[in-house]
Formats: C-alpha cells, sequence, structure tokens
C-alpha cells in the first residue's frame, strides 16, 4: 500500500464516522415531499390548507442511518417519543 492510498482510506474512514456522528445527534431530516413546511402539501395557502401525502402533517421524518443506529444498538432515536 502507497502512502496515497492509505491517506485515501483514513479520509474515507473519518467521512463515515462524521456522518454517522451527525445521524446519531440529528436524527431527523425534512420531509423530501413539503421541504419540511409544516407539513403542508403543494398548494396550500393562509386559508386553504392539506396535509402533505408523504408525511401526513409531521415535516419531520428520521434518516434511514439513525433508524439503523437505533435497531443495532437497541435504543430508541434521539428525540422520539418511543421508549
Amino acid at each position: 500500500m502507497t502512502n496515497h492510498e492509505l491517506l485515501l482510506g483514513v479520509i474515507i474512514l473519518v467521512a463515515m464516522a462524521i456522518w454517522l456522528i451527525r445521524s446519531w445527534w440529528w436524527p431527523f431530516k425534512a420531509c423530501p415531499a413539503c421541504k419540511g413546511r409544516s407539513g403542508r402539501g403543494r398548494g396550500s395557502s393562509r386559508s386553504s390548507y392539506n396535509r402533505c401525502w408523504r408525511c401526513k402533517g409531521q415535516p419531520e421524518q428520521v434518516k434511514v442511518t439513525a433508524r439503523l443506529i437505533s435497531k443495532a444498538t437497541g435504543k430508541p432515536v434521539r428525540g422520539s417519543k418511543e421508549k
């Protein structure tokens, strides 16, 4: 192995560690359909309101990696209402 390959491997491992730590500390993401707009669907205005078809009015969704970490550790996702 050359020094460049070793350095590249270390950089990839550090990036993956940062990604997993961020998924643990900040497990929620904005709904991709309504972009976190309070769970409102397209065409909603102040007078007419409809719920987003994807998140059903809950604008935060759990990231896939946070769910995997939760299953691996046996603990609920940080900030969730699960016990």
